[in-house]
């Protein structure tokens, strides 16, 4: 349970979520069962992707993505400068480099003019072009997947889409409308950890349109055991299989997801109506045209002195709150890695506040949230 009056984003889990894995669990079909292939039926029915594979983490799913494409020591691979830091890691884990690239002010997703400048000056100087590039849909904002798919078609470089915080968001219009995210690159990362839209407690999926690439993640994530009743293994596998417990909590949670978005887009549009009055203070934006998750409303200040204010405000009146997280190239284990850009990552990182998003927020609560912040700012 949060110590928090108002916590920053809880998972809504219900008595119906209780019952169904209370019912799996009696039947004991804990670690595997046919639940594990419903899920993934769900979660493709809902994207829109041809295949799902079921996995015990988004990070694993990033993991395989990698693998499958060959992705190893001496390769670079494309990451977004501002993101959870498990969007970088993978690409440690298979030996490669991760090139990280600055973002652009207005919705935190990656500046896909610096990306195409960066791998135009590769092919100038004849240089070994990134091997792949992780496209990352940043608080639930579709990114600029047009021009990314543009650059992956001119110089042959695959896109793995993590959407880990943009389950059900969609494009609104042009040559992607109607698409998911997670849907259109060559793989597409999803996450249903503790505090997603949609939670299995601890999970994720790998989506692709690629029926050989999906088998190939699915042997790999099984320990590479051979489809015998021997244990005989071709490859060195992983144990990333997602239990068929949590699988079942997804199903009930996927199902929720339509409300679930709704709710969230709400929050959203409720911040932006009141803060947006006061000068000095925007919400990171989201593209009216597209249908964004809205996972974690996120407030940017005039300054990062203005920033820590409110935040000691809202804390110390017990509501949680959360800063973006800082640059991947600020981090220790990627202080040495390129960064391509002016440090705009770091800028909105430090002037950013993410408010209390969870589904179940109520309006009184978010009213208080709004009023905290409101009142902090006409004393500073």
């Amino acid at each position: 349970m949060s110590g928090w009056k108002i916590p920053l984003i809880t998972p809504e889990v219900d008595d119906q979520d209780a019952r169904a894995v209370y019912d799996v669990v009696l039947a004991g079909d804990v670690a595997v069962g046919r639940e594990q292939e419903h899920f993934e039926r769900i979660v493709t029915d809902i994207t829109g992707a041809k295949f799902g594979v079921s996995l015990s983490s988004g990070t694993a799913a990033l993991h395989l993505a990698l693998l499958a494409l060959d992705v190893g020591p001496g390769d670079e691979v494309i990451v977004p400068d501002l993101t959870y830091i498990a969007s970088a890691n993978p690409v440690r884990y298979v030996g490669a480099a991760p090139v990280l690239v600055d973002i652009k002010p207005d919705d935190g997703n990656v500046d896909v003019d610096i990306l195409n400048d960066f791998i135009e000056e590769r092919v100038r100087r004849n240089y070994i072009l990134p091997k792949a590039i992780i496209a990352v849909h940043v608080l639930g904002e579709p990114c600029d997947m047009e021009k990314l798919l543009a650059i992956s078609k001119n110089y042959g470089i695959p896109i793995i889409e993590d959407a880990a915080q943009s389950f059900g968001a969609t494009y609104g219009a042009g040559k992607l409308a109607y698409k998911a995210t997670g849907s259109i690159g060559k793989f597409g990362v999803l996450s249903f950890s503790g505090n997603n839209i949609v939670t299995t407690g601890g999970g994720g999926m790998l989506l692709t349109n690629d029926g050989a690439l999906a088998s190939k993640v699915r042997h790999l994530s099984t320990q590479g055991k051979l489809a015998n009743n021997n244990f005989d293994h071709n490859v060195v596998g992983y144990n990333y299989r997602l239990s068929n417990i949590a699988a079942t909590l997804g199903i009930v949670q996927a199902k929720k997801l339509s409300a679930f978005i709704k709710a969230k887009r709400l929050i959203y549009y409720r911040y932006r109506e009141n803060l947006e009055l006061i000068s000095n203070i925007r919400m990171i934006a989201i593209n009216p045209i597209n249908n964004g998750s809205c996972w974690l409303s996120t407030a940017v200040f005039q300054d990062k002195k203005t920033r820590i204010k409110v935040e000691a405000s809202l804390r110390s009146n017990g509501i949680e709150c959360s800063t973006l997280w800082t640059p991947i190239h600020k981090q220790a284990p990627y202080i040495e890695a390129p960064f391509v850009g002016a440090g705009v990552s770091v800028d909105l990182a430090e002037r950013s506040l993410s408010l209390p998003s969870s589904t179940s927020l109520r309006e009184s609560e978010q009213k208080e949230v709004i009023d905290t912040i409101i009142s902090t700012l006409v004393h500073i």
